[in-house]
């Protein structure tokens, strides 16, 4: 994996945090990089269900795309955090052609704080 760019995303659904090192190597000195946060309208008011459920799969998909835009030139990415969210972001990738060559490598983990995250994700790729 030495020459493999690599990276991580601690995500749930409604925070992602990129950790990866500046030069996306798989040893060295991790650290996150970017944080994405989903817009959320809750409390919007929507009467109509169809239309609700509609605006909440649209905001996942630009989620997922601003996510993906981080890692798309990574060969190894694990994708951590509580609940479905990585399975759903995983899922996500694999329907785009560009991501089926790429090692996706799913955990999970509770709420952490930016060090914990990074500890984890350094653990992941020291092992």
């Amino acid at each position: 994996m030495s020459n493999k760019k690599v990276s991580a995303v601690w995500m749930d659904n409604n925070h992602a945090f990129i950790i990866a090192t500046p030069a996306r190597e798989a040893h060295g000195k991790f650290e996150v990089l970017e944080n994405i946060t989903c817009d959320d309208h809750d409390g919007a008011g929507y009467k109509n269900e169809r239309v609700e459920q509609s605006r909440d799969d649209q905001e996942q998909k630009k989620y997922f795309k601003a996510i993906a835009t981080h890692v798309d030139e990574d060969a190894s990415i694990y994708i951590f955090g509580p609940g479905k969210a990585q399975e759903q972001f995983k899922n996500f990738l694999e329907d785009y052609q560009n991501f089926n060559s790429k090692e996706i490598k799913l955990g999970s983990s509770d709420k952490l704080s930016k060090a914990e995250m990074v500890e984890a994700v350094e653990k992941y790729f020291a092992g």
